[in-house]
């Protein structure tokens, strides 16, 4: 009986406090410039992200910060700028307006 109850306490406790989701929010999306890899690109011609509901609420975005949106999918936007896309970044953060992240690519490996 006592193994029994000692392995009910156990199996809650694990249900209780081993199911929580403890990784970021949006890992991917919202990196930090100081974060930002050594080996990471900023892709030209699309240099910005963010999430967007729809294309109709992207389309909003760039307007909001003056970018272009040259794509979207599966809630995912891309913008182009010819500005410092950090300022662009910056201005949206001073001004409360929806959260942009670079475009990075990424290499892994190296010739």
């Amino acid at each position: 009986m006592k193994f029994l109850l000692a392995f009910l306490v156990l199996a809650f406790s694990l249900f209780l406090f081993g199911c929580r989701n403890t990784s970021p929010a949006n890992p991917i999306i919202s990196p930090s410039p100081s974060r930002s890899p050594q080996s990471a690109t900023i892709s030209p011609g699309a240099e910005l992200i963010a999430l967007a509901e729809s294309e109709e609420e992207a389309r909003e975005i760039a307007e909001q910060y003056g970018v272009e949106l040259v794509g979207f999918s599966s809630g995912v936007a891309v913008f182009h700028t010819e500005e410092d896309p950090n300022s662009v970044i910056e201005k949206g953060r001073q001004n409360g307006w929806p959260e942009l992240a670079l475009n990075h690519t990424v290499q892994g490996f190296s010739n």
